[in-house]
């Protein structure tokens, strides 16, 4: 099996565990989660705040691994000692946290920070929360380093089916939200544990240090990097999630919960997207380390066209069945509410498949600082609109915020691309993939009605996705969709006949 095959085959794998965590999250997310969305606002509240920090606590080290590991792989000597210094500046990073935590957090948490008396009590729960977090992404890195993704996406779907298990003891009043909390960072030390014992046991981590990398030729690009990373990191995160802070502090967590799940509903759509981009990523870095340019184009505009064909039929059937989904939720009209929102998510979404891996190739070429600008004018934008449009439209303005902000944000990218590399990731077939998407799309939406059974609004939707899917086979839009298919039926053929 060539090493292309192998990864494209991986890739798939870990989207079908992930769609299958999708399907087990989309049950908790009709049914356990609705029931109380000042439990989820607080669960969703502190995991994106916390993830906030992650990035300026792991110190960019997350993306010095993927991008230098081909240069210092060598089994022989421990790889140099690279791995070793990635785990050390881990290290340094949680201590440096913990430390600032302590001296400066009593003043964020009695600053006034948030409004809800109910984010505010749980404000101490950033530091542990964080660092339970810090380690997860950590040992995420070095799977996806190593291309063992079908196990973190195995993990993902580990955590679909706790979290609801806990969300329904704590409401049901088996312990209180402190427990719940507890319990929560039990299981992310646990996946950790075992994301590394299950690397160790199929890729000798050797994990050591050396001089060599302490001289002035490896460390000083090392550390640039890193804060390039850093930086940039810190200001995706700022640009990405800084939404869900201010609607918890701004709106309370009623409205926390509510945004969460529309956020939760927007990533169900690019969960594809993100296995393919995973997938890519080494091969990414490999190729960009090479200055192989040819392989390069391929990987950008066979991104583009798969990230965004599976995302535009999971968004379209979640609008279409999204009406039927709110009748079967609990608190049915308060769910109703977060269509805008969750309309101006899903777009950004699109927008950001469409543009396939661009983010990786420019992180991985010489000109990676030009991401860092950008990023830290998106993050500038979204904060300045967040606090604009959300006293106005609530969480919609939100949503709205981000929708401007990643699309300006991922269109100049894609632009800075083709200008300092020379490619980019769009063909012909590109337009025709999304046009089918909206012809099939406005088709089966003119034909809804309010108040139509919540049954016949799925059917809708899965009929949506048939006729998108059969279509796309049939005018052969994106050959690397038929191709795939072929050789998933093949393998499945050879595995039952």
């Amino acid at each position: 099996m060539s090493t292309e095959t192998r990864v494209r085959s991986r890739s798939f794998r870990a989207a079908s565990i992930q769609v299958v965590a999708a399907a087990v999250g989309a049950f908790s997310t009709l049914f356990v989660y609705p029931a109380d969305l000042e439990l989820y606002g607080i669960y969703g509240f502190l995991t994106n705040t916390a993830s906030l920090l992650v990035p300026f606590v792991s110190l960019g080290f997350g993306h010095v691994l993927l991008r230098f590991y081909p240069y210092y792989r060598d089994p022989a000597s421990r790889h140099h000692g690279f791995l070793g210094l990635v785990v050390a500046a881990y290290g340094i990073g949680l201590v440096a946290f913990g430390l600032l935590f302590f001296l400066l957090g009593s003043r964020f948490m009695d600053g006034g920070a948030a409004t809800d008396p109910s984010i505010t009590r749980i404000l101490p729960w950033l530091l542990p929360f964080t660092t339970c977090l810090v380690l997860y992404e950590m040992a995420s890195q070095f799977s996806i380093n190593f291309g063992e993704i079908p196990r973190m996406a195995a993990t993902g779907l580990a955590m679909k089916i706790v979290l609801p298990a806990l969300f329904l003891a704590a409401i049901g009043g088996w312990y209180a939200t402190d427990a719940f909390l507890t319990f929560l960072m039990v299981f992310y030390l646990g996946a950790v544990c075992w994301l590394f014992f299950t690397l160790a046991r199929r890729h000798p981590l050797l994990i050591g240090f050396s001089r060599m990398l302490w001289d002035r030729e490896h460390l000083p690009e090392i550390l640039r990097y890193a804060g390039f990373a850093l930086l940039g990191g810190t200001s995706a995160v700022l640009a990405l999630r800084i939404d869900s802070f201010f609607v918890g502090t701004m709106a309370g967590a009623e409205a926390s919960g509510k945004y969460t799940l529309a956020m939760f509903m927007c990533n169900v759509v690019f969960i594809p997207a993100t296995a393919i981009a995973d997938g890519l990523n080494p091969k990414v870095a490999s190729h960009s380390r090479n200055s192989n340019a040819e392989a390069l184009v391929a990987l950008y505009r066979t991104s583009s066209d798969t990230m965004l064909l599976s995302t535009l039929l999971l968004s379209m059937g979640l609008l279409l069945a999204f009406p039927g989904l709110a009748d079967v939720m609990p608190n049915s009209e308060e769910i109703m509410r977060i269509r805008p929102a969750l309309v101006c998510l899903i777009l950004a979404r699109i927008v950001d498949a469409a543009t396939g891996v661009n983010h990786y190739l420019l992180s991985y070429s010489r000109y990676y600082r030009f991401e860092l600008f950008l990023l830290l004018g998106m993050a500038v934008a979204n904060i300045a609109l967040n606090l604009l449009l959300i006293p106005e439209f609530g969480m919609a303005g939100a949503a709205l915020a981000t929708l401007i902000s990643v699309s300006t944000y991922n269109l100049i990218k894609t632009l800075i691309v083709y200008k300092l590399l020379g490619m980019h990731p769009f063909r012909r077939r590109t337009g025709g993939i999304i046009l089918l998407a909206l012809v099939v799309f406005g088709l089966f939406y003119a034909i809804q009605f309010p108040g139509m059974h919540a049954g016949i609004d799925f059917v809708m939707a899965g009929l949506a996705g048939v006729c998108f899917v059969g279509m796309l086979w049939a005018l052969r839009l994106s050959p690397e969709f038929n191709e795939l298919m072929i050789e998933q039926w093949a393998s499945i053929k050879r595995r039952f006949c």
